[in-house]
């Protein structure tokens, strides 16, 4: 099963403007799924510092919060993509039914 995974920071307006546009009644839920079947996990760090960690966790050392990195695996092929950009990640929620 596919999943997505969304990364935010506290003081972070970008994220901000990210928050605002989830449906925080539906992704909280666990058996929560995007319109692909895809699992939704949203990492909302109260810190910067622990943000940073979570990223470079990831692999996402050349990104800022914030960044939703999306598994697009198909069969035994793994891959995944960040998407960076705050209105770019909103109309990939919209899109996925998590607004």
């Amino acid at each position: 099963m596919n999943t997505d995974r969304l990364f935010l920071a506290r003081q972070c307006p970008d994220c901000a403007t990210v928050k605002t546009a989830l449906n925080f009644k539906s992704i909280e839920r666990d058996d929560f799924l995007g319109k692909d079947g895809q699992r939704f996990f949203v990492f909302d760090a109260l810190s910067n510092d622990a943000c940073r960690e979570l990223l470079d966790l990831y692999g996402l050392e050349a990104y800022v919060a914030p960044v939703l990195l999306v598994d697009v695996s198909k069969g035994c092929q793994r891959s995944t993509v960040a998407i960076s950009e705050p209105s770019a990640i909103v109309d990939y929620l919209q899109k996925n039914g998590m607004t």
